[in-house]
């Protein structure tokens, strides 16, 4: 993109930490939806850019801004590798990032089955331990807990099967 670009970059979102590199403070930018498995990594004083960057800026408009508020100066090179970048990571809203979000809801959508989140976090991922796990939890449950009647509904919350397996076993 040019200085003279009519592209005004919109950030989408992001998650974004403060993290430490080599010793000093920088920008940890990660797509929360997992859409993109890339990270980026800026340094801090570029903050203010990600903030200005909304959708109703160009470029050139992004750069004067920075210098006028912040007296930041950004050469049109460095800002366009930047928006590039982060268009590479679909961080932006822009045609590439609502291509790649419809491609993974249709994928979502078709799949025969879900792809389990948390597997190896917070449940066994090898099937054996985790049946073993599963067993466990429903060898602790007393056999005077089975309900009397048939049931119709029910509502279980969950938190994760450390601390709740004995319950969800019950349930």
């Amino acid at each position: 993109m040019s200085q003279d670009s009519d592209v005004r970059p919109k950030l989408g979102a992001v998650r974004t930490s403060i993290i430490r590199r080599a010793g000093r403070p920088a920008l940890l930018l990660q797509d929360p939806l997992g859409l993109s498995q890339e990270a980026l990594v800026l340094p801090p004083d570029l903050g203010p850019l990600l903030t200005l960057m909304d959708g109703t800026r160009t470029e050139g408009e992004l750069r004067a801004a920075l210098e006028v508020r912040m007296g930041i100066r950004l050469s049109p090179e460095r800002l366009a590798e930047i928006v590039s970048r982060l268009d590479e990571a679909l961080f932006l809203e822009n045609a590439r990032y609502r291509a790649a979000r419809t491609a993974a809801l249709e994928a979502y959508r078709e799949a025969p089955a879900r792809r389990p989140a948390l597997v190896g976090r917070s449940y066994p991922a090898d099937p054996g331990e985790l049946h073993a796990s599963l067993g466990g939890y429903l060898r602790q449950v007393p056999s005077q807990s089975k309900p009397a009647g048939s049931i119709v509904g029910l509502v279980s919350p969950h938190i994760d099967y450390a601390r709740g397996g004995t319950i969800y076993a019950q349930v």
